[in-house]
């Protein structure tokens, strides 16, 4: 099969995977640009998209209900040495420096379908808590200039994101998650707004197995005070 045919195929099949997961798309231009629409809502898990002016990617952003400590979530969020095991199609991923308790850079690489080009990111990751309300916070944003850039992989340039674990006592959490990212290099940003659920909403799925490991669950962080 030739390369031109293969990336037809490629397209047309994330194509199709996408229209059924999309619902109520005959309306989706009637609505607001900058109105949040559900793209997925399963087992718990809703995830909205939206536009933003001044980018032809969508934020997205997902509410979802954990059991687990605060401690145990964040350090699942924390250990980016793990990050393969659970965030979709990460193949590689470590912390290049920790900064202190709470801050750190991380490094990620990341699976592309064929014949698209892998990516790399790095990242400046931070995270607190509010002391009347328990409520953490963590911010994660791309540092591209970080460490110089990987032969065959491309560097994402924009990436921005952030959760926010917010205690619902008996030991629920629920987990708001937002996203920007822009993947650099050449993807179409229609191909990438069709195809933007899956990762976020199957890494949601893993992430709830991650919590629930041993060395997470019983794990207690410093800095953290449950509620």
């Amino acid at each position: 099969m030739s390369r031109i045919n293969f990336f037809l195929r490629t397209i047309f099949k994330l194509l199709f995977i996408s229209l059924l997961i999309i619902p109520d798309c005959s309306s989706a231009q009637s609505r607001k640009k900058d109105e949040w629409r559900v793209r997925k809502n399963e087992k718990g898990i809703v995830v909205y998209s939206r536009h933003v002016e001044g980018t032809d990617v969508d934020e997205l952003r997902i509410v979802s209900m954990m059991h687990g400590s605060l401690s145990s979530i964040a350090a699942v969020i924390m250990d980016a040495n793990h990050y393969s095991e659970w965030i979709y199609a990460c193949n590689e991923s470590r912390i290049l420096k920790q900064v202190s308790a709470t801050e750190q850079y991380q490094y990620q690489i990341v699976d592309f379908p064929s014949p698209f080009t892998d990516r790399d990111v790095v990242i400046h990751f931070s995270i607190r808590q509010d002391a009347q309300t328990k409520i953490v916070y963590t911010k994660s944003e791309a540092a591209p200039q970080f460490i110089s850039s990987v032969d065959k992989l491309v560097r994402i340039p924009q990436f921005i994101a952030s959760y926010q674990l917010i205690p619902k006592g008996n030991g629920n959490v629920q987990i708001l998650y937002s996203m920007r990212s822009n993947p650099g290099g050449y993807i179409p940003d229609w191909l990438v707004n069709l195809t933007i659920v899956t990762g976020p909403y199957q890494t949601t799925v893993n992430m709830q197995k991650q919590v629930a490991k041993k060395e997470y669950s019983q794990l207690k962080l410093p800095f953290i005070q449950e509620p």
